[in-house]
């Protein structure tokens, strides 16, 4: 009976468009996954999640399309091949173990423009068997086979699916902390970069499925993730709408000599049951237990992150725009009255410490400004809670500093080359900022790893600060660099990964904090912050939802005006909390602590105090499924889970937050919910509902005997909730005293 699941088969269709085509197909499929290809072309045809019967292909043969080749030689002339070129196409069925099945497509004599037989290329395709864990999680990689010398392969788009029509709802985009956009509009992503701080999409055509795609990489090639959405308005020519897929993947040693090209990791697509969340969690399963930034385990696991991270109530960013602000003598009685005002641990992200502008003579910080050491050592003794954590940029050196010629470092730079074979001519790659021409330095060198390392332990050893900002490394994309000279593969790689990795660790130091910019992924085990400093507003919680637990996140951009409006600050200080970030990232220290802003000051204290009782879920915890409706704009929330190894899943608790960002209004929070959908699946001795206050005390609301969660309460303005679901382990009775 299993044998008819599994399939290979050859047939004819008749499509009717306005030219009569027929076309045989290869059908590839299990009990929750269809996969079509054109038997002349390879193209993908059809894309079918059998459990709901939508298909996300239009299947017309002129539009499909599979992979798609970049070639030059050493004139620089390109030719752009795909799988629909002439060929001699064949088609290859293998069993292996587990029931899955791996379909082998080989496209040999290929043209490569005048070049006559110049490539083959040969697709691998997995499909599991039915009793696999993720039945419908299709694995890709593609090999590119050179066979001549005088031309080189620049890059390859793979898989690139071309015929996504009827395209409705929305696509998930992992940009900084998860972002829901319309499916109707076309973006592009690098990675390693914030613009993709996970390596997943998720199309989302209605609220009930999606498709999941991803790149299974846990070393850190760097690649790119395009959908293109056509536009095409039908004024002239009536069309379907399509969209288009692709993964562009750049080739180690890009540019050299008849190179060739073997994908060193899966591309998955995998329909899926669900919503974003629901793709979160095909990602968070793979990632913790393959990638190289997840080998350390949770942050309980870690011992290399200072202990008093998880007290800090609150940051501040002196300097950031103001020059004066950063100076030590300046800062220290600022810092002083804002301490004692709010009486909770500081983190201090200290710009403009040093004499030189933002942004220019970077690597220059030190020496900094005079009575820098000085406020540090009297702060340590006399202000124990206040951390001072000083900024620098780790990716980009200022070729107007002194250094730049003296550490000889435009030998280090990250280096372009022009798309061709041997290119000889190459670029440094400058960036702009605060009208400074700036170099991006090559982090796969030696020499850029130690610089900026030396520099970092300069700080430690003897200025004593508690830890550094490492801005741009992790948050910038990977720029390819072309010279021979650094000792690395040219262009594509994972080089860039591997040597921003060794570059923090060369700026670590026990019991410092080392923090970056943004939420990317692949340094996540070598830091213990990331600023996420960009606005949250309407994103979810999808990073929390792949790496809650695994990280901490801190602060956001606040400017004068959102500290004075009382509804802006809410709505920012709230959409931090509601992702379990760490508080503030104040610049406006003053501002805080005047009369007027007494409102501003009273909801930074209580949505502190909540974060500090709600620690094992808000920075230890796992966030959960968004509740299936709401409709309370102004009342922000979030489910965690706590992520205690010594229990099992079944015994982790919940722990719900609500905040009411609106200074006028109450609002009656009401809604039933399914806790299969948090993954409990029994009752077992009963469930214990609490209230806990900013305070920690404990309320028992009531005990629950089924999986089914009424709640139903009323929230003042600017207030928090928040409450607490566990399953007793063993439920004891207590018998009255009959003395």
């Amino acid at each position: 009976m299993r044998m008819k699941k599994w399939k290979l088969i050859l047939f004819q269709l008749i499509f009717l468009y306005f030219i009569g085509t027929t076309a045989d197909l290869v059908n590839l499929s299990n009990d929750f996954v269809s996969l079509e290809f054109s038997e002349e072309t390879g193209s993908l045809t059809s894309l079918t999640n059998l459990l709901t019967n939508t298909s996300y292909l239009d299947p017309n043969p002129l539009k499909s399309t599979l992979w798609q080749l970049y070639y030059t030689d050493e004139k620089g002339a390109t030719f752009n091949i795909d799988n629909t070129f002439p060929s001699s196409l064949s088609f290859d069925l293998l069993s292996l173990p587990n029931d899955s099945l791996l379909l082998q497509l080989r496209w040999e004599n290929l043209h490569v423009g005048p070049h006559e037989n110049g490539t083959y290329v040969v697709v691998n395709i997995t499909i599991p068997g039915n009793n696999a864990t993720s039945p419908s999680a299709i694995s890709w990689r593609i090999g590119v086979y050179t066979l001549i010398t005088n031309i080189t392969i620049w890059q390859v788009n793979f898989p690139l699916i071309s015929n996504f029509y009827n395209i409705t709802g929305n696509f998930y985009q992992s940009v900084l902390y998860g972002q829901i956009s319309s499916a109707q509009s076309s973006f592009s992503a690098y990675w390693p970069d914030a613009a993709a701080a996970m390596q997943f999409l998720a199309y989302l055509p209605n609220q009930d499925e999606g498709l999941y795609v991803a790149t299974h990489d846990g070393i850190g090639y760097v690649k790119q993730f395009i959908y293109n959405y056509d536009t095409y308005s039908g004024i002239e020519v009536e069309h379907p709408i399509y969209a288009q897929l692709l993964v562009q993947q750049y080739p180690e040693n890009m540019g050299t000599t008849g190179l060739s090209y073997e994908s060193p990791y899966d591309v998955v697509i995998q329909p899926f049951l669900g919503q974003w969340w629901d793709a979160t969690q095909i990602y968070r399963n793979w990632v913790l237990k393959n990638a190289i930034w997840c080998q350390k385990g949770n942050l309980r696991n870690r011992t290399d992150i200072p202990s008093w991270l998880e007290k800090v109530g609150v940051w501040v960013n002196p300097g950031n725009g103001n020059y004066q602000q950063g100076d030590p003598f300046v800062l220290l009685p600022q810092l002083m009255n804002f301490y004692e005002y709010f009486k909770m641990p500081v983190a201090v992200h200290w710009y403009q410490y040093n004499p030189e502008p933002f942004n220019c003579n970077y690597p220059q910080y030190l020496p900094p400004k005079e009575g820098f050491g000085e406020v540090i050592e009297y702060l340590h003794a006399n202000y124990p809670d206040v951390k001072l954590v000083p900024y620098t940029n780790a990716r980009i050196f200022d070729q107007n500093s002194e250094l730049w010629d003296s550490l000889n470092a435009s030998s280090w730079a990250t280096k372009s080359a022009a798309a061709r074979m041997n290119p000889q001519t190459l670029q440094y790659n400058i960036e702009v900022y605060s009208g400074q021409e700036t170099s991006v330095m090559c982090p796969a060198t030696d020499f850029w790893p130690a610089t900026m390392g030396s520099i970092v332990q300069e700080f430690y050893d003897t200025y004593h600060v508690d830890g550094i900002y490492l801005d741009q490394i992790a948050a910038r994309p990977a720029d390819l660099c072309f010279d021979p000279s650094h000792g690395h593969p040219l262009g594509g790689g994972h080089h860039w990964v591997d040597g921003t990795r060794n570059l923090i660790s060369q700026c670590s130091q026990e019991g410092k904090l080392v923090t970056v910019e943004e939420n990317e992924e692949h340094v996540i085990d070598l830091v213990g912050g990331l600023l996420m400093w960009c606005a949250p507003g309407s994103f979810p919680g999808a990073y929390q939802a792949v790496y809650g637990g695994w990280v901490n996140l801190f602060g956001r951009s606040f400017s004068a005006s959102d500290i004075n409006e009382i509804s802006s600050f809410a709505s920012n200080l709230g959409g931090l909390f509601i992702l379990g970030g760490q508080l503030g990232w104040f610049d406006q220290m003053n501002l805080l602590i005047d009369q007027d802003h007494v409102q501003q000051a009273n909801l930074l204290i209580e949505l502190a105090s909540y974060r500090s009782v709600g620690i094992d879920y808000l920075m230890y915890g796992r966030y959960m499924r968004p509740l299936p409706s709401w409709t309370l704009d102004n009342v922000y929330y979030s489910i965690w889970k706590t992520t205690n190894s010594s229990l099992s899943e079944e015994h982790q608790s919940l722990g719900l937050f609500f905040l009411n960002v609106s200074p006028e209004t109450s609002y009656k929070i009401s809604f039933d919910v399914d806790l299969s959908d948090y993954q409990y699946s029994s009752v077992g001795e009963g469930f214990l509902f609490q209230q806990i206050d900013s305070n920690g005390n404990v309320t028992d609301i009531s005990e629950l005997n089924s999986l089914k969660l009424s709640y139903d309460s009323e929230i003042s303005p600017l207030s928090c909730l928040f409450s607490k679901l566990f399953l007793f382990l063993q439920k004891i009775e207590v018998t009255p005293n009959k003395e």
